[in-house]
């Protein structure tokens, strides 16, 4: 069970704690997954119950990262090193007030710890931008330092904002409450509400802060939350440039190097592998015919490191690197549509590798098993293969 912890109030915010306290609470069941939506609207003592059940795997944050554009979630915290807080989400309650020139937000302040468990939940902290209104575009405050402060879901206008665009100023001491949580009072005490028609919600908020020197080219890229994961752990670096270049094939030598790497191979120097000796991946080579990923080398054969790794070259590989894991399949069989040429061992790796989560295939029912692997296909199957290990 996680610590609720309640903060100091502004008297807007003291007649919204007593509404907490008088809330009636819609009973939410303890099984099954809740989404940030769910949290939507809701009392502090709802969203609490939400919060206890959406899934948060911190393998996959970063500092900046946006994880909810609706209701704007985002990381505002994160340490591998520290188990017991390694990382704290905040989630904007869709509330913010004026108070003079000054603008007042409130988050919930979620606490997780290394295996994603919520350790800690503060509902309605208050967070203040002094000035605010001042200032001659509220896009100065899109910076890291204004993490889980400003939410930039949220168009709240300067006053020099709302001049050029004629519009209305946000009005002082009065909540706009954007999501509409329904507050239940005592009896004799109102609330003045500002018109939330002031205001636009955007439908969608970039990530606005990598914490972390991610490759230029990876916010772009549709693998970018598996390059982040591979990226944190050293098993990717990048190239010289700063570019991850997920669209590009990969050689077997590079794929093997990764994949020893996220299993965290000891490394070895004999190999039979004429065609690796005193090459970089030699060790590497080693290491994956030790473990069985590969098989012994002889005096005749050959790896082909430099050659371009297939799709079916990968799930071989990785078929026997978690053959002794003892992981239960988790979906149904794929009956791809272009597999019939596939050897009976070829077949078997597609089977287990597919059923365990790992592979996928294509939407048309396709597997493309002669296919060049795209090195974003692989840091998918890495990131995924060490989720499951």
């Amino acid at each position: 069970m996680y610590t609720v912890k309640k903060t100091g109030r502004t008297w807007l915010a003291a007649i919204l704690s007593v509404a907490m306290l008088l809330a009636v609470v819609t009973p939410v069941h303890a099984e099954g997954a809740a989404s940030w939506r769910d949290a939507k609207g809701k009392s502090a003592q709802e969203r609490l119950a939400v919060y206890e059940r959406i899934p948060v795997d911190p393998a996959y944050l970063y500092l900046g990262k946006v994880v909810s554009d609706d209701p704007m979630a985002v990381v505002t915290h994160y340490d591998e090193s520290d188990l017991r807080r390694t990382a704290v989400i905040r989630v904007w309650t869709g509330e913010f007030s004026r108070h003079e020139n000054d603008l007042q937000m409130t988050w919930d302040d979620l606490t997780y710890q290394a295996d994603g468990t919520l350790v800690q939940a503060v509902p309605d902290l208050e967070a203040f931008i002094p000035d605010y209104f001042l200032e001659s575009n509220q896009k100065n405050y899109h910076i890291a330092d204004y993490l889980g402060i400003l939410p930039w879901v949220a168009d709240i206008p300067t006053d020099s904002e709302a001049a050029a665009r004629g519009l209305a100023k946000i009005e002082d001491m009065k909540l706009y409450n954007m999501y509409g949580i329904q507050h239940q009072l005592p009896e004799g005490v109102e609330i003045d509400y500002g018109d939330p028609g002031a205001v636009k919600l955007h439908t969608r908020v970039p990530d606005p802060v990598n914490a972390i020197d991610l490759p230029v080219d990876a916010a772009g890229s549709w693998a970018k939350d598996y390059i982040i994961h591979l990226y944190k752990l050293g098993i990717v670096t990048g190239y010289p440039d700063k570019t991850i270049r997920p669209e590009r094939t990969l050689t077997r030598s590079e794929f093997i190097a990764m994949l020893t790497r996220a299993l965290e191979l000891p490394l070895d120097e004999v190999t039979e592998y004429g065609d690796v000796v005193g090459t970089w991946v030699q060790e590497e080579v080693a290491a994956a015919e030790r473990a069985g990923i590969i098989p012994r080398g002889s005096e005749t054969s050959r790896f082909r490191p430099n050659d371009e790794i297939t799709r079916v070259e990968m799930i071989e590989m990785i078929y026997h690197a978690v053959s002794s894991y003892g992981i239960e399949p988790r979906v149904e069989k794929i009956n791809f549509s272009d597999v019939s040429n596939l050897n009976v061992i070829q077949r078997e790796a597609l089977e287990h590798t597919t059923q365990i989560g790992i592979i996928a295939g294509y939407s048309d029912g396709t597997f493309r098993p002669y296919n060049k692997l795209q090195r974003a296909e692989a840091f998918k199957v890495l990131s995924v293969l060490l989720q499951l290990i």
